[in-house]
């Protein structure tokens, strides 16, 4: 009843007690007492600013390559090198752009560069996807594979970057 009056008289439970529905100070004593003993353990499982989480970003927000990711798990590890893949695509496809700008001699340069990049590229898919079908046991070593296919991916746009636009 006195609920209903409080709903028509337009007053909310907050207004009444705060932010909480219950006051403390109206609760059974036991019930005070096992709400202040569970509150820290509560509050410390809730809590993960102290566990360092793995990330596909560093700390400026730009990816992070495989050579600085530490991750040890598989997720996460395959979720940084997909976003180093979609990093590639918008690298190569800025090269493309700034080469058709650049002229009829940079774009030559391009078509010489992009099917070696679209090789390692495609090396580094067939890596990923051989490591998302490993066992738990063998996907270090697969890890290690994939890793030496990024690295070798990110050397090979960084040269024909650097080629492509010193035409």
């Amino acid at each position: 009843m006195r609920w209903a009056r409080a709903r028509e008289s337009g007053e909310d439970n907050e207004a009444r007690h705060g932010s909480c529905s219950v006051p403390i100070t109206s609760m059974k004593p036991s019930t005070r007492i096992v709400l202040l003993l569970l509150s820290p353990f509560a509050a410390s499982c809730s809590s993960t600013s102290d566990i360092d989480r793995p990330t596909a970003k560093d700390a400026s927000g730009n990816y992070a390559t495989t050579s600085q990711y530490n991750a040890t798990y598989r997720r996460e590890f395959v979720t940084s090198i997909r976003a180093g893949l979609d990093d590639v695509d918008a690298r190569t496809r800025q090269l493309e752009s700034r080469a058709t700008q650049l002229g009829q001699s940079a774009v030559h340069a391009l078509h010489e560069h992009l099917p070696v990049i679209k090789e390692k590229r495609t090396a580094v898919v067939n890596s990923l996807t051989r490591l998302e079908a490993a066992l738990d046991g063998d996907w270090p070593a697969r890890r290690a594979e994939v890793e030496e296919a990024y690295k070798v991916l990110r050397s090979t746009l960084d040269k024909s970057h650097a080629k492509v636009l010193n035409e």
